[in-house]
Parts: C-alpha cells; structure tokens; sequence
C-alpha cells in the first residue's frame, strides 16, 4: 500500500476572525449614544413603510395579480414583526415614563 506524502500541500491559511473587534469596540462605544426619540421615529418609518407594501401586496392578492405567493407572506411577517417592534417600544417608553413621574424628588 503505497501513501501520498503530504510534504506537497500548501500552507495552510489561518481562519480570519469573524468580527472586526476594531468596528465592534466602536459600535459598542456608539450603541449608547441613540436617542429613544430616533430609535422610534425609524421604528415608525419602517411600520408606515410595511404597512404600504402589505397594502399594496393584499390588493395585487385580491384582485390575482400575485405571481409570488411567499413574497406577500414575507411582506406580512414584516409588518407584523414592525408592529410588534413598534408596540414594545411605545409601551416601554410609556412605563419608563410613568416610573419616572412617580419618582420622589
């Protein structure tokens, strides 16, 4: 039996890490300094977007001019994920609130 000597491979390459830890130190210093207010005027914007494209999605679909049947279940979920996200956002903000007003100064 007759083995092929390995001496012929190449090197091998070192596996590149998967993050940037440069660009993740600075997201990380970063992530803090959003405001709440632009965190949920896009959360908004995005519903407001979904809402139109799932609009426009169910009138193609009523009216059968869906060639794609999944794109309009994708679009659905978006809406229902951005309605979602935007629910929590509204109602935390709304507790953080409150919790706030029944501080004792």
């Amino acid at each position: 039996m007759y083995i092929v000597p390995i001496s012929g491979l190449q090197s091998l390459q070192p596996i590149a890490p998967l993050f940037d830890t440069d660009k993740m130190e600075k997201l990380d210093s970063n992530m803090f300094g959003l405001p709440f207010s632009d965190v949920l005027g896009k959360a908004v914007e995005e519903l407001q977007q979904a809402q139109a494209v799932s609009r426009k999605d169910a009138y193609n679909l009523s009216i059968g001019r869906v060639d794609n049947l999944w794109e309009v279940m994708v679009n659905s979920q978006r809406l229902s994920t951005a309605n979602s996200l935007v629910t929590q956002l509204t109602t935390r903000a709304v507790g953080a609130y409150k919790e706030v007003m029944q501080m004792q100064v």
